[in-house]
């Protein structure tokens, strides 16, 4: 693999030009020599894909190095934009939990536009932004479905509840951000901490579906926790990509996506059975 490598640079040099895309992204010449010998040395080997520096070989597609996993995390952006204007912005006046359903907003946006630069081209900035804002995004969602649940169960204590849990959730963020950024990037534990608060999150809100479960907006919850499941499930197999551009992370984007309209579905007729405040 080596040798391949080494010989098609030499002839790679010679051919492959830097373009306005990969000048837009700050792609230098040999990052995208690497990239392409990558691909063409387990291609012309017949080897199956093996990472290189973390990186599983893919094939770009408009400039763009993992193209489904980066388009995928657009179209989640474009459904999240769209779909909370239309259903959930115009009933946040009197909702208790209009703080929280705000913050997840915004944070969902910047998770879905992180991933989408990541994809694209992979740099210290992108990487970070990726990884912090999805994380934010993860601990956003064990947030909400903790607050909804007292909320049901215990409304008189809400207000100081949310206070309290954001003030934890703020300070858990910033140790997690310090010590992947400033002690060590540690992905395992990064995977660790992320793959609890989502399950913690989805238990949540399973327990709020055994709430409604008489009522039909129940089962828009029970769709989306289970293309998140699913999802986070295949994210863990981590499969190579199929013919270089398709693969177990550009799954998660897809589910992701999926489970987008049924979470903002179910917020929108949830709100309808929230406590109203005074306004």
């Amino acid at each position: 693999m080596q040798n391949c490598e080494i010989s098609c640079r030499e002839l790679a040099e010679k051919a492959i030009k830097v373009n306005f895309i990969d000048r837009l992204v700050g792609r230098t010449l040999n990052e995208k020599i690497d990239n392409y010998c990558h691909v063409d040395c387990l291609k012309s080997l017949r080897i199956r894909n093996i990472k290189r520096n973390g990186r599983w070989g893919f094939k770009p597609v408009l400039g763009m190095t993992e193209a489904f996993s980066s388009m995928f995390a657009f179209l989640s952006f474009l459904l999240m934009v769209s779909g909370f204007k239309r259903k959930i912005k115009h009933k946040l006046g009197t909702c208790p939990m209009s703080r929280l359903y705000y913050m997840q907003y915004y944070i969902a946006n910047a998770a879905f536009l992180s991933s989408f630069l990541f994809h694209i081209r992979e740099t210290l900035f992108t990487r970070y932004a990726d990884y912090f804002t999805a994380f934010a995004s993860i601990l956003m969602g064990l947030l909400v479905s903790l607050n909804r649940i007292v909320l049901l169960k215990k409304p008189k204590v809400f207000k100081k509840f949310q206070e309290t849990t954001i003030r934890i959730s703020i300070a858990f963020f910033i140790m997690h951000v310090y010590k992947m950024a400033f002690h060590e990037f540690d992905y395992t534990y990064n995977k660790v901490s992320c793959g609890l608060l989502f399950f913690a999150s989805c238990t949540c809100n399973f327990t709020t579906f055994l709430h409604y479960r008489e009522f039909s907006h129940s089962r828009q919850i029970v769709y989306s926790i289970g293309c998140l499941l699913t999802a986070g499930g295949i994210e863990i197999l981590d499969i190579s990509p199929l013919f270089y551009l398709f693969d177990s992370h550009a799954l998660w984007h897809l589910l992701m996506a999926t489970a987008t309209p049924f979470y903002l579905e179910f917020i929108s007729k949830d709100i309808d059975f929230q406590p109203k405040m005074k306004v």
